[in-house]
């Protein structure tokens, strides 16, 4: 059985982000978690690193806080495939 119904399970159009910084207040790992999405988008390896994408263990709060719907999570995702991609 599926928990969420209907329009709680609807995803949002996505929004240019706006650096609100919610995402940063409720990091637990005290990362800025819009800069590293936007690293991962633009495929900015060694930036992405450097700002911790590494240390990010993905809980999603910063997604869910987000006022313009972005999926920071899964764009921190794709920055830390790209960092382990480029260290093989």
């Amino acid at each position: 059985m599926l928990a969420l119904s209907g329009n709680d399970a609807f995803r949002h159009r996505v929004e240019p982000c706006v650096r609100c910084g919610r995402c940063v207040d409720v990091c637990p790992n005290v990362l800025e978690p819009y800069l590293i999405a936007t690293y991962g988008r633009l495929g900015r390896v060694d930036d992405a690193a450097e700002a911790g994408a590494l240390m990010c263990m993905e809980c999603g709060s910063c997604s869910y806080v987000c006022p313009s719907s972005r999926p920071i999570t899964d764009m921190i995702r794709v920055a830390k495939y790209l960092i382990r991609k480029s260290r093989k």
